[in-house]
């Protein structure tokens, strides 16, 4: 039976796997043809690649026909009124019944008048006056702005040229003017606007002038704020409102409304000073300040001379009163050996002797009452020229401490009311630019804010300047001329003949003082280097002073000239004189002269050297400290860590308290 299987299949083996091919054929076919695989899920449901957009279609249509279709009514809108109130009562259970919720007030467009304004007039800028100092200061070394102010940022002492120009305006009549354009009695009263009527500082142009080469005026420049304004970039000047930065003018009333702003825009800080004896004060207070500095100064170098004075006179009277004492020593010796001799005598001896004796110790005793009485004279009027000291140092420092309250009741603070000042605002800007061996003039004026700006509020007349931000006052008459001096000075002041040279003195301005320093040039070096700092032998270790000194001029000695010439004329009789002209460049190209006698240079180079070489000699002295200076307390500018009363009150303040107290 299974052979007859086996035979039956292979006879008929190839028509069995035909078959078995032709049915696995009617099935892929069913599969992937008929009833199709490409089938997605669409809406919870299965869709052929035929059917799918005949669904979708349908749902289309039924959209169509739900469009076009009449909206059909709902039920009434229900504000819940009942039920809130219901629920307001129970929370104000006992509380006034006929109490109502606050309602914003309603203004239908067009309801608030739109006013037709005339600008106000600024005022003239007044007392005009620039002022010039120079001193070593805390110099920040990283860039100040709005998020890491002065007082923040990391600083180091070095040398500042700066210039303050001080003026004053009537703020009175500012005001008023502002009034009289926006609520006075010429503006119609519905027109009326108080909110317009109070001007808003905008902005302090200062500009300035050098002296060029060839001795003209140059054009008038604006001169930046300063490196430690923290808001030099919200006092930008922007005067056209399409210039405006985001916010427009609204944002930008509202930034410089606020005091602090008003105050570093009129009124900026000035650089923290590190030298001993110096201080920043602005143009009107300047010159009272260095009057107060030098009296304290000829005050200290005075007390100084007295005290040397009296250690003198001590010595004196300590020499006398050894001397005194060595003759008292010798006559007791000469009065015993008389009174060991013979008899009688011995006995009128001894009687002469003790009347001697008593005489003399009556003189002696005259003598020291007299030298009691004289050194008690001496000691009272000692204590008593001590104490007119006192009183007049006191004096003096009671007079410097005015500068200062001066200087507190011109500034501006939280509680200033401008419409309340009796005297004329005063307003500074200052120039820490300003080059050594240059010449400059200011000229300064002062802007307020245009509230209308950019509105259509304006009367005919000045419909032309609605796009004005800010209305400026006329500029000021030009200050006077500040004379910015070098910062280094070459004196050539000897000839060496063999070999050919010359010794040229520089002086040096560093860290608040005049160094110098000889160096012996020939032909073709450079005149100066930079050299290591040498003390004088009697300075203080404890004083900061640099550690080396920057002497180099740039220029190059080219040749020394020997000039024979005659001077006198005008009445004058004519005589020779020889000397020296050294030729020097900076540039290869362009020679410059000057004598290598002192007697023949120019005048004003006579004057400069006599002044720096006194200037040199000056005793220098540590700096003081940030924000505490020696005749006085800063403004502001306080470091962490230092109380207001330390700021206040100096050392000498302490010592004179300590005085009265013992």
């Amino acid at each position: 039976m299974v052979k007859k299987i086996i035979d039956f299949f292979d006879a008929h083996a190839e028509k069995l796997v035909w078959g078995v091919v032709i049915i696995l054929s009617l099935v892929f076919l069913s599969i992937r043809v008929i009833t199709s695989p490409n089938r997605v899920k669409f809406d919870n449901k299965m869709f052929g690649a035929g059917n799918i957009d005949k669904y979708i279609n349908e749902q289309a249509e039924n959209v169509r026909i739900d469009l076009e279709r009449n909206p059909e009514k709902t039920g009434v809108y229900d504000p819940c009124i009942a039920a809130f109130t219901q629920r307001y009562a129970s929370a104000l259970s006992g509380v006034q019944s006929d109490a109502y919720l606050p309602m914003p007030a309603y203004s239908p467009p067009g309801s608030v008048a739109r006013g037709k304004y005339t600008l106000p007039e600024i005022g003239e800028v007044n007392a005009v006056e620039a002022v010039y100092f120079r001193a070593a200061a805390y110099v920040p070394t990283e860039l100040i702005n709005d998020e890491k102010t002065y007082d923040q940022a990391q600083n180091e002492v070095n040398d500042i040229d700066f210039v303050t120009i001080g003026a004053d305006i009537d703020v009175v009549e500012l005001y008023d003017s502002f009034y009289d354009s926006f609520v006075g009695y010429k503006v119609k009263e519905e027109w009326r606007d108080p909110c317009l009527a109070v001007p808003i500082f905008a902005a302090v142009e200062l500009q300035r002038q050098y002296k060029t080469d060839d001795k003209n005026w140059s054009e008038w420049t604006q001169v930046p704020r300063t490196k430690i304004d923290s808001r030099k970039k919200l006092f930008e000047i922007v005067e056209d409102v399409e210039s405006l930065p985001a916010g427009g003018m609204k944002v930008r009333l509202l930034q410089y409304k606020e005091w602090e702003v008003t105050r570093d825009l009129l009124q900026p800080e000035g650089y923290q000073i590190a030298s001993a004896e110096e201080d920043w004060f602005p143009p009107s207070l300047r010159q009272e300040y260095i009057k107060q500095r030098d009296e304290e100064a000829k005050a200290e170098r005075k007390k100084g001379l007295e005290e040397k004075k009296k250690e003198m006179e001590q010595k004196k009277e300590q020499g006398r009163t050894q001397r005194s004492s060595r003759t008292g020593s010798s006559r007791t010796s000469r009065s015993g050996s008389s009174a060991s001799g013979a008899g009688g005598r011995s006995a009128r001896g001894g009687r002469s002797s003790q009347g001697g004796q008593r005489r003399g110790g009556g003189m002696d005793d005259e003598d020291g009452g007299i030298g009691i009485g004289r050194g008690g004279r001496l000691d009272r009027d000692r204590m008593e020229k001590e104490r007119l000291q006192r009183e007049k140092l006191l004096a003096a420092k009671r007079e410097q401490v005015d500068v200062y309250e001066k200087f507190d009741e011109l500034s501006i603070t939280e509680t200033t009311d401008f419409t309340k000042m009796e005297k004329s605002l005063y307003f500074w800007a200052n120039d820490d630019s300003v080059e050594p061996g240059k010449t400059y003039r200011y000229r300064i004026r002062l802007g307020v804010f245009n509230p209308i700006a950019g509105t259509n509020q304006f009367n005919e007349e000045h419909r032309s300047r609605k796009n004005e931000v800010i209305l400026w006052s006329q500029y000021s008459e030009p200050t006077q001329i500040i004379e910015v001096p070098q910062i280094q000075y070459a004196f050539p002041v000897e000839v060496q003949k063999s070999p050919k040279t010359v010794t040229v003195q520089i002086y040096r301005y560093r860290l608040g003082y005049w160094h110098s320093k000889k160096f012996r040039v020939k032909q073709g070096e450079l005149i100066g280097k930079v050299a290591p700092y040498e003390p004088p032998k009697d300075e203080d270790t404890n004083i900061d002073v640099p550690e080396e000194v920057d002497y180099s001029t740039g220029a190059m000695l080219v040749d020394l000239i020997a000039v024979n010439d005659w001077i006198g004329g005008s009445g004058r009789k004519f005589v020779p004189r020889e000397y020296y002209n050294m030729l020097y460049s900076y540039d290869g190209n362009n020679m410059e002269r000057i004598a290598v006698q002192p007697n023949c240079w120019e005048k004003s180079l006579q004057t400069m050297f006599a002044e720096v070489r006194v200037k040199e000699k000056l005793p220098k002295k540590q700096f003081q400290a940030w924000g505490k200076g020696k005749f006085g307390r800063r403004r502001r500018g306080l470091r962490r860590g230092t109380t207001t009363d330390e700021m206040m009150m100096d050392e000498g303040e302490y010592d004179e308290m300590e005085y009265f107290m013992d």
